[in-house]
């Protein structure tokens, strides 16, 4: 692998984005939520994904998460959109992405689900391989509809990673990370 280069350009939409800061902060143990499995699925995906690479995000995926009203929750997005995931680079073309979501439309056509359509074309643009969604009506609508990007649930995409259990994490908390101390993350 080249240095500096990603090989596997992983996206996240708002959903798992949000999924995966949550699950990162379940310090004393595993997520309890319903959901818990693809939480945790999140949470080892990212400790876990290859060398030099990162979950990214697109430009309206940003817009999504910047309309959260809890400023806690909105500081927690920024502060992990800034440190820890990175913004597709360059740009996607707009011009490019609201002829590609228009078309991405017809196979998801509630007038809510434009944005869903707006980050697979822009994840398409940005020559991402994969985009990991919690959302099931996105999955189930557009799993199919591009032929450059793999849209899958987190635990779909945890399980792709092949990891062999007791394999070593790519990345590991700080020892005086809370999570360091847990398990419920580890393969």
């Amino acid at each position: 692998m080249q240095l500096g280069t990603d090989t596997e350009m992983v996206a996240l939409d708002s959903n798992a984005m949000t999924k995966l800061i949550e699950a990162l902060a379940s310090i004393v143990g595993p997520p309890a939520s319903p959901d818990r499995q693809e939480r945790i699925a999140l949470a080892q995906s990212f400790f876990y994904l290859p060398d030099e690479c990162c979950f990214h995000y697109t430009p309206t995926v940003e817009l999504e998460y910047r309309r959260i009203s809890d400023d806690t929750k909105l500081h927690d997005h920024i502060s992990w959109a800034s440190t820890l995931l990175c913004q597709v680079n360059p740009p996607p073309d707009p011009e490019w992405v609201s002829i590609r979501t228009l078309q991405l439309t017809k196979f998801h056509t509630n007038s809510k689900n434009l944005d869903d359509c707006k980050v697979l074309a822009e994840c398409e643009a940005s020559m991402i391989k994969c985009l990991i969604s919690d959302d099931k009506g996105f999955v189930g609508a557009l799993r199919n509809c591009s032929p450059s990007v793999r849209l899958c649930t987190p635990l779909e995409y945890w399980q792709s990673l092949n990891i062999p259990k007791g394999y070593l994490p790519k990345r590991i908390p700080h020892p005086t990370n809370p999570l360091s101390q847990e398990n419920w993350w580890k393969a």
